[in-house]
């Protein structure tokens, strides 16, 4: 969504709006009259993706500008008039390379008037102010270094604004206004070293609010020498001197990309997520002296959180911020995220609450240096727990009154025979003999500890990377693989057994794979289609959960997938990542709660509800629906004559199969009203389609149930 507004009793959004699960069409407009969505007739077939980013209301219609071609029924591209009826021309419209093209629309003197990447006759200029009288186009103005990006008027004057160090060959840094010819406004606006760019312009309490990504405003060089006031990402020019907005608003990397005045308070939106040190979102209100955030909640993470952990103060993550190299630290508590703990510098790899105070282990040090890879804090500053070893620290497990540290370190404290694993409730202990190699997890398996990792021997106990710790001894309660190179990345108990996550060479390439003991022998667990790579997992509610990364660009399944000990299902709705494609990315971490599991990843939506980075799966909730989820493959794969499609239905139905390029275009469909249930086997004959090489993407569907998805790769 670039612009919105309010155009006949309909909300009207400018963008890019995909319809259909295959996206097999594109509108640059979208409105809502409160029950359904349309398209005002916008839609352009095909997946090129376009693009509106400008809206303006007026008397007699509605004016949309951006990147796109000449909309149903016109033939100027870049730019229309919707006047209630039917979209109709302005002028031969506005013609710009890809990605480019219009960025602003406002009506001044009488005219039209657009901003952005244009031409208006070919081989003109792109970088301009364009003005539209009724009849004809003409160059209004020019940028000199960049382009313009928005357009603002107040009062008699015009305000342009962009990154650009001159307009009309007048020198202006980023900022200028026309008032019968142009001049810059104080200075501009810049910053040292990063993008310097004016995003938006608005007029507030009879000042001009300039807003975008800067570090300062105004200039001794410049303008008769109007002072520099430093400022983040917005300022307020009164016509003689500019002013900064409290601390501002955004990290060194954010910006502002548009305000608002409501009910005569300024609003603030764009990539931002703080206020000086304090935590704040996306939206923000000005309050008397201070940014405010937009409801309740105190903002949403900024990065997605590298690890969890309850606290009696609330829900506590950490994420790294690569604005600062550093690992921060918040609670969630009911007035929403704050600030926790002193930043680390480095990487925070595990939380764990123990005694009353935040463990935080990692490869990492305090700004000081004094203490490193492993830390507590006491409310006030980090102390060391004097592990003493520059190794790192992966895993923390509080079992009983223990502490239970792992990694990849040689020695604790300087106690011997802790490589790898050590116990800490005071001082530091060894257990047994410990481990000859690393740690990669742990998890509490009734009263015993269950360690996976790259090791040969638990004590002297032969283990290839699994054994289990009873508080005296070491054990294996399982049969040994006979691996060549032990490594294994988790493990779990599930199901009165024991689920490992392996990393294994298969000649070529490294391949994880999961296996399951249950008590008498290992089985391998199928790896379920909607995940690329498994990176976590976990037990819970008697299924086993697993997560990672998707397939590729699928936009079939999610990242987050449920085993029941025959079938895999996806997490209800799954997760999404806010860019427009059905899939959810990598899942950081995963913690068991009381009612259910937390979730640390990079998403914007979970279970169908807005949730950014952290989510909550209770539960009772949907799977992926009662009806039992297909399982399917596709061979051979990959393939250059025609592949069957094989599958198990675990219920009679209507069956439905569909097979996606990897833009997500729907190019092969097909259904059958009724299947039987049991395994079946169709050929994948293109029809019309010719098959080209490639990657594509096979879902079965077969009533309210989960689907199967399968990746073929397709080969000449």
């Amino acid at each position: 969504v670039s612009d919105a507004a309010v155009w006949n009793d309909r909300l009207i959004l400018a963008g890019a709006f995909f319809w259909g699960e295959t996206r097999d069409s594109i509108s640059v407009v979208a409105t809502w009259d409160g029950e359904s969505w349309g398209s005002l007739g916008s839609r352009i077939p095909g997946e090129t993706f376009r693009i509106a980013r400008a809206l303006l209301v007026e008397d007699d219609g509605l004016i949309v500008a951006g990147w796109f071609p000449p909309i149903r029924g016109t033939a100027s591209p870049g730019i229309a008039r919707f006047d209630g009826v039917r979209w109709v021309d302005v002028g031969s419209g506005v013609g710009a390379p890809a990605f480019s093209g219009p960025e602003d629309l406002v009506r001044f003197e009488g005219d039209l008037f657009v901003g952005g990447e244009f031409s208006i006759t070919p081989g003109d200029t792109l970088s301009q102010i364009a003005r539209w009288d009724g009849e004809r186009w003409s160059t209004f103005a020019d940028a000199g270094g960049g382009g313009f990006r928005c357009l603002h008027v107040d009062r008699d004057r015009l305000f342009a604004g962009g990154s650009f160090d001159s307009i009309g060959g007048v020198p202006a840094s980023n900022i200028a206004v026309w008032n019968g010819g142009w001049s810059a406004v104080g200075g501009g606006v810049g910053s040292d070293w990063t993008v310097k760019q004016v995003r938006h312009i608005g007029s507030w309490e009879s000042r001009i609010v300039v807003a975008g990504t800067f570090e300062h405003a105004g200039s001794s060089e410049r303008s008769g020498g109007v002072p520099v006031v430093p400022t983040r990402n917005i300022a307020l020019w009164d016509g003689e001197g500019w002013a900064a907005l409290g601390d501002g608003l955004g990290e060194r990397f954010g910006s502002i990309a548009v305000t608002q005045v409501w009910k005569g308070d300024l609003y603030a939106g764009g990539s931002f997520d703080k206020t000086g040190d304090r935590m704040i979102g996306a939206a923000a209100r000005w309050g008397d002296s201070a940014w405010e955030p937009m409801g309740p909640g105190g903002g949403a993470l900024p990065e997605p959180p590298q690890s969890l952990v309850e606290s009696p103060a609330g829900l506590i993550a950490t994420y790294f911020s690569f604005a600062d190299r550093r690992s921060h630290f918040l609670v969630r508590a009911e007035e929403g995220w704050a600030a926790f703990a002193e930043p680390l510098e480095g990487d925070v790899f595990d939380l764990a609450w123990y005694r009353g105070r935040l463990i935080a282990g990692g490869s990492f040090t305090t700004s000081s240096g004094a203490v490193s890879n492993l830390a507590a804090w006491n409310g006030s500053s980090w102390e060391s727990l004097g592990l003493g070893d520059p190794g790192s620290v992966i895993c923390l497990r509080v079992h009983g009154d223990d502490l239970y540290v792992a990694g990849r370190f040689r020695e604790a404290g300087g106690v011997a025979n802790t490589t790898g694993i050590a116990r800490w409730n005071g001082a530091w202990e060894s257990l047994g003999d410990g481990v000859n190699g690393s740690v990669n997890d742990l998890h509490v398996w009734g009263n015993r500890l269950l360690v996976a990792g790259s090791f040969r021997y638990a004590g002297d106990v032969r283990a290839d990377g699994l054994a289990t710790w009873d508080g005296g001894s070491w054990d294996r309660p399982w049969a040994l693989e006979g691996l060549a190179e032990p490594l294994m990345l988790d493990a779990v108990p599930w199901n009165r057994g024991v689920v490992s996550l392996e990393r294994r060479s298969d000649g070529n390439a490294s391949v994880r794979i999961l296996r399951y003991w249950n008590g008498s022998e290992w089985s391998t667990v199928p790896t379920p289609a909607g995940i690329y790579r498994i990176e976590k997992i976990e037990s819970s509610d008697g299924y086993l959960v697993a997560a990672g990364p998707p397939n590729d660009f699928s936009p079939l399944e999610h990242g987050v997938m449920f085993w029941d000990g025959s079938c895999w299902r996806s997490a209800g709705s799954g997760a999404r990542d806010g860019h427009g494609l059905l899939r959810s990315p990598t899942v950081y971490d995963i913690e068991p709660t009381g009612d259910g599991l937390l979730f640390a990843a990079a998403f914007t939506e979970a279970g169908g509800r807005p949730a950014v980075n952290v989510a909550r799966w209770r539960h009772g909730g949907d799977r992926g629906g009662s009806v039992p989820q297909l399982t399917a493959f596709v061979a051979p794969n990959p393939s250059r004559s025609t592949p069957w499609v094989h599958f198990t239905l675990g219920k009679a139905g209507p069956v439905s199969l569909d097979v996606f390029d990897v833009n997500g275009r729907r190019v092969l469909s097909r259904a059958w009203p009724w299947s039987p249930s049991g395994e079946q086997s169709v050929p994948l004959t293109p029809g019309a389609y010719s098959w080209p090489s490639g990657v594509y993407w096979v879902r079965l569907s077969s009533g309210g149930g989960a689907p199967a998805t399968v990746r073929w790769v397709r080969v000449r």
